[in-house]
């Protein structure tokens, strides 16, 4: 980098060479951990630095980093291949609910379970169990009194149609 006077600031290089270098060390040992705050115990490094690396893409870390979670990420699918093709792999150290849920939070897009509702039926029921009650019992629509709602009486304690927030005796 250039100064005012058109010089190279030594310094400079200096630091953007032990920020690489301590980048470096950080992500080798974030590939080995698939952990951010023991790779920053490890590397003696604040977790802020980390976040400020990815945000700001220090040095181009955003992708490196991606890419050493990425190295984790097979690394835990390659334990959980080894267990499949040899159930006794490794004696059976380690546990394989933790194992899945960490596959789960690492390749979400292939081992989370997604559910979509692809409908309204609950919408429906709902509204439809509304309709029926109103026509039997149209006090039963009466709102509730706040202190029922929030916790102080039971709602048996109201009388049906009351809004008396007093408890029926």
């Amino acid at each position: 980098m250039h100064g005012r006077s058109g010089q190279n600031h030594p310094a400079r290089a200096t630091y953007d060479e032990k920020t690489r270098l301590t980048q470096l060390r950080f992500l080798e040992r974030y590939q080995a951990l698939g952990n951010i705050s023991e790779a920053c115990a490890f590397t003696n490094v604040h977790q802020t630095t980390v976040d400020k690396w990815r945000r700001l893409d220090v040095q181009g870390f955003y992708q490196r980093f991606i890419n050493a979670r990425e190295i984790y990420a097979d690394y835990l699918e390659s334990i959980a291949r080894k267990r499949i093709e040899n159930p006794s792999f490794n004696g059976r150290i380690g546990s394989d609910v933790l194992l899945i849920a960490q596959l789960n939070a690492k390749r979400p897009s292939e081992y989370r379970q997604h559910a979509t509702v692809t409908h309204d039926l609950g919408a429906r029921v709902i509204a439809t169990l509304r309709d029926l009650q109103a026509r039997d019992r149209p006090e039963a629509l009466t709102p509730l009194p706040e202190s029922v709602i929030e916790g102080e009486i039971m709602a048996s304690e109201v009388s049906p149609g009351s809004s008396e927030e007093t408890p029926h005796i």
